[in-house]
């Protein structure tokens, strides 16, 4: 479990995992996110991809129904219960805390960007102007939650330390992805674009056997919010492909499936049975 910094370990800011830089991980990361199926393709052969709220701005002042305004910190994505994910043992996850992806071609308040440097003043901008941040994980049996990062060697307590800004990098939108049209605050076409992610970045090398809720997020600029929550079930015999079902043709439906019978996929109700589930976030 993690109640000893052994157990868990964070790869540093400034090392490389698996001959690949914080930045290379993000850019990867990125066209993961704007792919044709990210939520089924989520769990890969040799990483975790997690993600936060996919609207860059919500209007705040949008009704719920029962007449009272939208509370601005209520952009949390909920992955626990039957949308929880369950990993094989010595599988990194990757964390993005907050990002910001800007495109060469896209726009900004300060015009269409067609330089490199006008697409990294701009992400830039995103995570120079934002508020507070936070990374912290929980074991099942443990009443704590604990800062990710009271685990890592570098940069420990410290997410500042942990923003990357990457190179330029190949940036392919999929127009059968079920973001694309409203993650950006300028919206863009689908296609192929030279593209800069900047962000705060978490790289966990793997967990041991066990239940753990990940939650992480932070106050963006502007109206841009994000707090996501995960349930992560890490079992040493199950390997899973997906724990959802493919929205990329229903954007707008319900995203998760019950993971008995799936067809192509194991039951793994067992497993997280085995490993004990947490309760619902939203009990």
């Amino acid at each position: 479990m993690v109640k000893n910094g052994s157990d868990i370990e964070i790869v540093g800011p400034g090392q490389n995992y698996n001959g690949m830089s914080y930045g290379d991980w993000a850019a990867r990361w990125s066209n993961w996110l704007f792919s044709e199926r990210p939520e089924r393709d989520e769990v890969q052969p040799d990483v975790v991809f997690l993600r936060g709220n996919v609207e860059y701005h919500r209007d705040l002042t949008q009704a719920k129904g029962d007449g009272k305004p939208v509370d601005p910190w209520e952009f949390f994505y909920d992955r626990t219960g039957e949308a929880s994910v369950v990993i094989s043992e010595n599988r990194p996850i990757f964390v993005p805390v907050l990002t910001s992806t800007k495109v060469f071609g896209g726009g900004s308040e300060a015009g269409i960007m067609f330089t490199e440097e006008q697409v990294r003043h701009i992400a830039r901008i995103d995570n120079d102007q934002s508020g507070a941040m936070w990374a912290t994980i929980q074991s099942y049996g443990d009443e704590i939650e604990r800062p990710l990062l009271s685990f890592a060697k570098e940069g420990k307590d410290d997410l500042l330390k942990f923003r990357i800004t990457s190179r330029v990098f190949k940036l392919s939108i999929s127009e059968r992805n079920p973001y694309w049209s409203y993650m950006f605050q300028y919206p863009i076409n689908f296609g192929e674009y030279d593209a800069v992610t900047d962000g705060f970045f978490i790289l966990i090398k793997s967990l041991p056997k066990g239940s753990y809720r990940l939650r992480f997020g932070g106050k963006g600029r502007l109206d841009y919010r994000t707090d996501s929550v995960y349930d992560l079930h890490v079992s040493p015999q199950f390997c899973l492909v997906s724990t959802v079902k493919d929205v990329s043709t229903e954007p707008t439906g319900t995203f998760w499936n019950s993971p008995k019978g799936s067809i192509g996929k194991p039951d793994r109700s067992k497993v997280i049975g085995e490993l004990r589930s947490f309760e619902s976030h939203k009990s």
